[in-house]
């Protein structure tokens, strides 16, 4: 079994970059992302990145941005490019739509490989 840690980019990464070092684990969620620290935390740790994404519709995004916040979310028609944005420094995205599956489940039907980068390494 694989073990990993949730991380809140939140905190100062030096303090997350510690925080992993000691834990070891098999893999990471990061929530509250910023590129600046995924990169940092990318040249620390080797193991898989998980990059937690909400993403907004037009059917979920006044309760996106009222209940959640702006800072993990993107808009469907925008995940390629955040895929794109992201690439280099997370393995992995596990999303979410709070309110509208329905339309990530069509975004994903409809771009496919599109959505997958090269697997590092």
């Amino acid at each position: 079994m694989q073990k990993g840690l949730i991380l809140s980019l939140r905190y100062p990464v030096d303090k997350v970059i510690q925080r992993v070092e000691r834990a070891n684990p098999d893999f990471v969620l990061t929530m509250n992302n910023d590129l600046k620290k995924l990169e940092k935390l990318r040249n620390h740790y080797n193991g898989i990145i998980v990059m937690y994404t909400v993403i907004k519709t037009s059917r979920n995004a006044s309760y996106v941005e009222k209940e959640l916040g702006d800072k993990d979310a993107v808009y469907a028609k925008n995940l390629a490019d955040h895929v794109e944005r992201v690439k280099d420094f997370v393995d992995e995205l596990l999303l979410t739509a709070p309110r509208a599956i329905e339309d990530v489940v069509e975004v994903l039907r409809h771009s496919g490989p599109h959505l997958t980068p090269p697997r590092r390494g």
